[in-house]
């Protein structure tokens, strides 16, 4: 269904940089791509909210709590990203994803020698991780705490496996960890 202030919202965080990308003749080019500023969207979406199509149909019980996952599903075929890098970004109140026909993107990571894909055509997997982190507390695999930062860094040990976290899994299932980890959530939140 297509929604005209969702397509404000977008216009509105369309944003552009520009890259030097290695031309295979030992040169480089200047190229131009667009991305979404994720903050800005949200910014726009929150003014809308009362007016889209989806929140008037639905409104929260006193004891639900509704998280809504706007997904924009774009037609282009050119890399689309939240930030410049991310398929979904999650926020206290919303998740926002953007997926396009653009393919993969290569990621700066490797594993075993080979770079890493970014599947920007399906945002399940980063829908889902995003879902985990709002709604029930989970923390990425990717990150871990650091005592002597006093603060989160990314460790990419954790981030293989059944988990919808990090850049290295591919997987939309959930391991016995998570899913107890949702469930203990559940709980304490009673």
């Amino acid at each position: 269904e297509e929604c005209l202030l969702c397509a404000a919202a977008y216009s509105a965080a369309v944003k552009a940089y520009t890259s030097m990308v290695p031309d295979g003749a030992g040169g480089a080019t200047m190229q131009l791509h667009t991305y979404l500023d994720s903050q800005e969207l949200r910014h726009w979406l929150q003014l809308f909210w009362e007016q889209l199509p989806a929140m008037r149909e639905r409104r929260a019980a006193a004891s639900e709590r509704i998280l809504p996952a706007i997904v924009f599903s774009l037609a282009s075929s050119g890399l689309v990203l939240l930030d410049r890098t991310h398929v979904a970004t999650p926020f206290d109140d919303m998740v926002l994803a953007v997926q396009s026909r653009a393919g993969h993107a290569r990621l700066d990571e490797q594993c075993a020698g080979e770079s890493m894909l970014l599947d920007a055509t399906d945002a399940t997997r980063p829908v889902l991780a995003g879902i985990l982190q709002v709604g029930f507390g989970l923390a990425p695999s990717n990150i871990a705490w650091s005592e002597e930062h006093r603060g989160s860094e990314e460790d990419l040990l954790w981030s293989t496996g059944m988990t919808p976290f990090g850049p290295y899994s591919k997987h939309v299932s959930l391991s016995f960890a998570l899913r107890d980890a949702v469930r203990r959530a559940a709980l304490h939140a009673r």
